[in-house]
Formats: C-alpha cells, structure tokens, sequence
C-alpha cells in the first residue's frame, strides 16, 4: 500500500502539469481569438473613418467651389460700360470675353469706405482661379500695370467656364463695341476623391 502511493503521487503530478499546459494554450487561443477580433473591428473603424474623412474633403470643396462662384457673381455683375484701355482707335469694346478668360472694368472698394473703378482680368491658369486688378491709367499711350496686383481665389479646379447672354442668346465669347452683355454664367469645376465637383451662378449686368 505504501509502495504504490508514490507512484500515484507521480502520476497525479504529471496530470496536473498536463492540465496547466492545456489551460495554457487555451489562454493562448482565446488571446488569438480576441486579438483577430479586435484587428477586424480596427480594420472596420478605420475603412469608416476614411469614409468620413473622404465625405468632409468634398462638402469643403463643394462649400469653396460656391463662394467662389458667389464671388464672382458680384465682382462681375459691379462691370460698368468703360472702354478698355488697350482697346483700338477704332474700337470701344466694354469687356473681352472668352470661355476662361475676361477682361472689364468693375466697381471695387479701395480702403474702408471708398470706391473705384479699375481693370480687372479674369481667368484660369494651371488650375488657380485667378483676378488681376490694376488702377486706370494710361503711360506713354499704354495701360499702365505697375499698380497690378495679383489675388488667387481658388487653386485644384480643372476648368472655369463663362457664357454671356445677349440679344443673340448665350455665347462662350464677347466683345461688342459700346455694349456690355445682359448677364455672365459661371460654371466652375474640380475633381475631388474621384468625383467632379461643380458651382455655378449667374452675373446679371442690366
């Protein structure tokens, strides 16, 4: 009787390591288990938050697109019927008028509660929506551009669009002597995560 009771104690130890190794890699599938669940839910919050991110970056872009288009409404529609300074003897177009470019004179403010007339260029270069004001003057016969300054309103579009309404309909160009158009159309465009982005508005003149 006294023999066999080490030889159950042995065996009773070798169970008992074997179970304490057992439980061990059940610990360790379990871990697994929760660690592949946790990837999977961080994998899901992060293709979500990219969404989301993606949804932002266009409604900003919609939203600058729109008060660029808005802006331009106004600044158009303050055009007044000026001959061009670089226009010919023989001519006296008010404004030069192209699908993406355009040249007038406007109403703008200078200083807080001045206003004045200057020539204004219209346009867009390499994907900038850009104005260029200068101060009317002649030099020497010339349109005088020291006082030019350049303003970016907008960068990233990928087209400017102008239409101009008169007695014929709409046209992409315009340049008649002594009149100005009825009213400007403004499309502008750019792509953002894939998608074409659009804004547009509509200068009226008269």
């Amino acid at each position: 009787m006294n023999v066999l009771q080490p030889v159950r104690k042995r065996r009773r130890g070798i169970d008992d390591a074997g179970g304490e190794a057992g439980f061990t890699l059940v610990e360790i599938l379990v871990a697994l288990a929760v660690l592949g669940i946790m990837a999977g839910l961080m994998s899901s919050f992060l293709t979500q938050l990219g969404a989301v991110s993606r949804v932002e970056a266009t409604i900003t872009r919609e939203s600058e697109l729109a008060a660029a288009a808005d802006y331009l409404k106004r600044l158009l529609a303050s055009a007044r019927p000026v001959r061009l300074l670089d226009a010919k003897p023989d001519e006296s177009p008010y404004l030069d008028g192209r699908e993406n470019q355009l040249r007038a004179a406007v109403i703008t403010r200078q200083g807080i509660l001045a206003l004045g007339l200057r020539d204004l260029e219209l346009g867009l270069k390499e994907g900038v929506l850009y104005q260029a004001m200068a101060l009317r003057r002649l030099k020497n016969g010339q349109p005088d551009r020291s006082s030019q300054t350049v303003t970016e309103i907008a960068d990233g579009l990928s087209a400017l669009k102008l239409s101009y309404l008169s007695d014929g309909g709409w046209s992409e160009t315009f340049r008649e002597d002594g009149a100005l158009p009825d009213a400007i159309r403004i499309e502008l465009s750019a792509q953002e995560n894939g998608r074409e982005i659009r804004a547009g508005a509509v200068a009226l003149l008269r």
